[in-house]
């Protein structure tokens, strides 16, 4: 929008200028209020949008990406959701389940990670043994695959073993020894932290 202060002409360009040919994310739309509701609907039924204090329609040239960890059907019922919303973006449907629906992609995920934050540290890759997948593969995830990914960090940050088994894991207090499905509680919520401030 143009600055309404006398003598400023400059524009500041919003997302959806700076999206023009390209993608714009838009992450749990299911926390939206109603009025920012309704601007994606008219974004996505004229393909335009006015910037915040003008009165000229700008013409959208961007693909919207919508996400939401929340049934958005159940939330129109409840009357959360706008059901003319939900008419236009349910046409085209991605679920993508839980981590913890799709185990098998644990071991890819920690990997990937791990080699992530090798590079980003300038560090080698740290191993992580059979038993320690297995452990990181018995717990729920709640926070999905960014919870994994900085439960990952957490360990690049705290251990400087290159190995790391699941015994290394309970011994520094990041995971619950046992066959217990729950991590440490006081390393989790560090970790669960992280992943709530992104």
């Amino acid at each position: 929008d143009k600055k309404h202060l006398i003598g400023i002409e400059e524009v500041q360009k919003g997302h959806l200028d700076l999206a023009q040919h390209g993608t714009l994310y838009l992450k749990e739309i299911s926390y939206l209020n109603e009025e920012t509701q309704r601007k994606i609907l008219k974004l996505i039924q004229t393909q335009s949008f006015t910037r915040v204090g003008q009165s000229k329609a700008i013409s959208c040239d961007a693909r919207l990406l919508l996400s939401s960890t929340h049934d958005l059907k159940q939330r129109v019922k409840s009357g959360e959701f706008l059901s003319e919303l939900y008419a236009v973006i349910s046409e085209s449907t991605l679920f993508v389940p839980a981590l913890k629906d799709r185990k098998d992609d644990i071991p890819v995920l920690i990997q990937h990670f791990s080699d992530f934050y090798a590079q980003e540290s300038g560090t080698r890759a740290k191993i992580f043994d059979t038993d320690a997948i297995e452990a990181l593969m018995r717990y729920s995830w709640p926070g999905h695959v960014r919870e994994l990914k900085y439960f990952i960090e957490l360990v690049y940050i705290l251990l400087e073993d290159d190995r790391i088994t699941s015994a290394l894991l309970v011994e520094e207090g990041l995971i619950a020894g046992g066959n217990q499905e729950a991590m440490h509680a006081s390393q989790l919520k560090v970790a669960r932290s992280m992943f709530e401030k992104q």
